[in-house]
């Protein structure tokens, strides 16, 4: 790192470091004036550096014209230098880098922490260090933040990134902040999938409320919205059902798959879209030994976690279910009455419910006006849609 600037006799004043030293030189005479960096100084100094001050322009709202080219050929500009946060004003846009970097060291994190420097670089920790400061010390004590994008933009991890830091600057500790923490891989195992854009797409929305009392998370709540359910019945070619159905396969002892009466993935139907996908690049994922954690962590007894997998497992042989027209144009069930009353018997004992109701949810839609009940069938692609 170098600068000039002229001293007020008009010596051309320079400067260099090297080694936790900072250089002046001065000419025309020459003279050496040595000035020893803080620790604090140097480490400052070098995370700027690995972060993004090797670039000026990091708000392009500053910039005088701005169009969608020029913000484009910017933003380029800064992700062919790794620098993949940028200033919009108040918006914080980051470019997925598809790649690990060194951006979210402990040291990064500390340099964010508690910060009212405006020098600092763009980066999501700067970001929640503003909305917490906001929260503990703002006029506005409610903030609201949107994270959006494209799919495979890194909305995702942004979210991990953004909560792990908010926890980090809360004290992390409490088990209500490691509780919120621990709620993103049980949620990523039902709510995403591999898509040709992204292997951990998210397939569904969610919406985060936490409240604070002096600094610290004193409550929670997660709604989630828009889950894409007709991916369970059906994929698109190049993507895989959601995860949870395959961590069943991957990780469940032999024991425990006897008991939930599962075969392997390539017996049912609901997985075998794309047979031959393999979800590559698992390190964002996470395993069923990371998912019975976390549900253990946010209080699912034993009992609810193996009625879960008993749902699955039912959800599962749903699939392979088959169906065929009667006379009328309905759906009835198949011919084949051996293999499906197996199925049904198998879905019966994994839902605790009768066969004969579970037929007639998957085949009929009853409905109740005044007192009266009508009985409408369904169509073929009806229940197989179901």
């Amino acid at each position: 790192m170098s600068k000039g600037r002229h001293s007020r006799d008009g010596a051309r004043v320079s400067s260099y470091r090297k080694e936790g030293v900072e250089h002046v030189l001065m000419t025309p005479s020459a003279n050496v004036i040595t000035i020893m960096l803080t620790q604090e100084q140097q480490l400052f100094s070098s995370i700027k550096d690995t972060i993004s001050m090797v670039d000026k322009n990091d708000d392009l709202a500053k910039l005088s014209l701005l169009t969608e080219d020029i913000l484009l050929e910017h933003l380029k500009h800064r992700y062919d230098k790794n620098l993949i946060y940028t200033y919009l004003g108040d918006i914080l846009v980051a470019v997925n880098p598809f790649q690990e970097t060194n951006l979210y060291t402990t040291q990064i994190r500390d340099f964010y922490r508690y910060s009212t420097d405006i020098q600092k670089p763009p980066h999501v920790y700067a970001l929640v260090d503003l909305v917490y400061r906001n929260v503990c010390h703002g006029i506005y004590k409610q903030q609201c933040c949107v994270i959006s994008g494209e799919s495979g933009s890194g909305k995702t991890e942004s979210t991990k990134l953004f909560l792990k830091q908010l926890m980090y600057l809360c004290g992390g500790s409490s088990q209500l902040e490691q509780q919120i923490l621990q709620a993103t891989p049980l949620l990523e195992s039902f709510g995403n999938a591999q898509t040709v854009m992204n292997n951990n797409s998210s397939r569904f929305g969610k919406y985060i409320a936490l409240k604070f009392i002096n600094g610290k998370v004193v409550g929670a709540q997660i709604s989630d919205y828009l889950l894409e359910k007709s991916r369970v019945v059906i994929q698109s070619p190049g993507e895989r059902n959601f995860h949870i159905f395959y961590y069943l396969f991957d990780y469940l002892p032999l024991e425990t798959k006897q008991i939930l009466c599962l075969r392997t993935k390539h017996d049912y139907k609901y997985l075998l879209t794309n047979p031959s996908l393999d979800v590559q690049n698992t390190t964002a994922m996470n395993s069923l030994d990371e998912v019975i954690n976390a549900m253990s962590l946010l209080n699912f007894t034993d009992k609810e976690q193996h009625s879960m997998f008993r749902i699955l497992s039912g959800i599962l042989t749903i699939g392979n279910l088959e169906f065929s027209i009667d006379d009328e144009g309905f759906t009835q069930q198949t011919s084949d009455e051996e293999k499906a009353k197996k199925n049904l018997s198998i879905i019966s004992n994994m839902f605790g419910v009768n066969s004969d109701l579970i037929m007639e949810c998957l085949t009929t839609m009853t409905t109740l006006t005044r007192n009266e009940r009508v009985i409408r069938k369904f169509s073929l692609q009806s229940s197989q849609g179901t």
